[in-house]
Protein backbone atom coordinates (compact mmCIF):
# COMPACT_ATOMS: atom_id res chain seq x y z
CA UNK A 1 0.00 0.00 0.00
CA UNK A 2 2.91 2.36 0.63
CA UNK A 3 3.92 2.02 -3.01
CA UNK A 4 0.39 2.95 -4.07
CA UNK A 5 0.44 6.02 -1.84
CA UNK A 6 3.81 7.10 -3.22
CA UNK A 7 2.44 6.61 -6.73
CA UNK A 8 -0.46 8.96 -5.90
CA UNK A 9 2.03 11.57 -4.68
CA UNK A 10 3.89 11.21 -7.98
CA UNK A 11 0.64 11.56 -9.98
CA UNK A 12 -0.22 14.73 -8.04
CA UNK A 13 2.73 16.42 -9.78
CA UNK A 14 0.85 16.33 -13.09
CA UNK A 15 -0.46 19.79 -13.99
CA UNK A 16 -3.70 18.34 -15.40
CA UNK A 17 -4.59 16.57 -12.15
CA UNK A 18 -5.89 17.98 -8.87
CA UNK A 19 -5.58 15.41 -6.10
CA UNK A 20 -7.40 16.10 -2.85
CA UNK A 21 -7.78 13.81 0.13
CA UNK A 22 -10.35 13.98 2.87
CA UNK A 23 -8.64 12.81 6.06
CA UNK A 24 -10.65 10.49 8.27
CA UNK A 25 -10.09 12.92 11.16
CA UNK A 26 -12.56 15.28 9.47
CA UNK A 27 -15.36 12.87 10.43
CA UNK A 28 -18.68 12.43 8.66
CA UNK A 29 -18.93 14.08 5.26
CA UNK A 30 -21.17 14.33 2.21
CA UNK A 31 -19.35 11.58 0.33
CA UNK A 32 -20.23 8.77 2.69
CA UNK A 33 -23.17 7.75 0.50
CA UNK A 34 -20.72 6.34 -2.05
CA UNK A 35 -18.61 7.27 -5.02
CA UNK A 36 -19.78 9.27 -8.01
CA UNK A 37 -18.25 10.77 -11.11
CA UNK A 38 -19.30 14.11 -12.60
CA UNK A 39 -18.81 14.06 -16.35
CA UNK A 40 -18.57 17.29 -18.35
CA UNK A 41 -18.59 17.34 -22.10
CA UNK A 42 -16.98 20.58 -23.31
CA UNK A 43 -17.92 20.02 -26.95
CA UNK A 44 -21.61 19.55 -26.20
CA UNK A 45 -24.27 22.23 -26.42
CA UNK A 46 -23.83 25.34 -24.26
CA UNK A 47 -25.76 24.99 -21.03
CA UNK A 48 -25.53 21.18 -21.03
CA UNK A 49 -25.28 20.24 -17.32
CA UNK A 50 -23.24 17.12 -18.05
CA UNK A 51 -23.90 13.70 -16.54
CA UNK A 52 -23.30 12.00 -13.21
CA UNK A 53 -22.31 8.34 -13.04
CA UNK A 54 -22.91 6.36 -9.84
CA UNK A 55 -21.78 2.76 -9.50
CA UNK A 56 -24.06 0.91 -7.09
CA UNK A 57 -23.60 -2.63 -5.86
CA UNK A 58 -26.04 -3.86 -8.52
CA UNK A 59 -25.43 -1.62 -11.53
CA UNK A 60 -24.16 1.68 -12.85
CA UNK A 61 -26.62 4.56 -12.98
CA UNK A 62 -26.36 7.70 -15.12
CA UNK A 63 -28.13 10.87 -13.98
CA UNK A 64 -28.87 13.38 -16.72
CA UNK A 65 -31.51 15.69 -15.24
CA UNK A 66 -30.21 19.15 -14.32
CA UNK A 67 -31.65 18.99 -10.79
CA UNK A 68 -30.00 15.63 -10.07
CA UNK A 69 -26.67 16.76 -11.49
CA UNK A 70 -26.90 19.96 -9.45
CA UNK A 71 -27.21 17.92 -6.24
CA UNK A 72 -24.05 15.99 -7.06
CA UNK A 73 -22.18 19.15 -8.06
CA UNK A 74 -23.08 20.71 -4.69
CA UNK A 75 -21.84 17.57 -2.93
CA UNK A 76 -18.58 17.69 -4.89
CA UNK A 77 -18.12 21.36 -3.99
CA UNK A 78 -18.65 20.58 -0.28
CA UNK A 79 -16.18 17.68 -0.42
CA UNK A 80 -13.56 19.84 -2.14
CA UNK A 81 -13.99 22.54 0.51
CA UNK A 82 -13.62 20.02 3.37
CA UNK A 83 -10.65 18.18 1.85
CA UNK A 84 -7.00 19.09 2.08
CA UNK A 85 -5.99 21.40 -0.78
CA UNK A 86 -4.20 20.03 -3.84
CA UNK A 87 -0.97 21.50 -2.43
CA UNK A 88 -1.50 19.91 1.01
CA UNK A 89 -2.82 16.52 -0.12
CA UNK A 90 0.50 15.02 -1.34
CA UNK A 91 2.02 15.89 2.06
CA UNK A 92 -0.88 14.19 3.84
CA UNK A 93 -0.45 11.08 1.69
CA UNK A 94 3.33 11.06 2.17
CA UNK A 95 2.89 11.32 5.94
CA UNK A 96 0.53 8.34 5.92
CA UNK A 97 3.00 6.32 3.83
CA UNK A 98 5.82 7.13 6.26
CA UNK A 99 3.64 6.17 9.26
CA UNK A 100 3.05 2.81 7.60
CA UNK A 101 6.82 2.25 7.42
CA UNK A 102 7.26 2.78 11.15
Amino acid sequence: MRAQLRHLVHLAERPSLDLQVLPMARGAHAGLDGTFTVLDFPLELPGDPGTVYVQTRLKGVYYEEAVEIGEYRQTLTRLQAEAATPAESPRVISRIAEEMAA
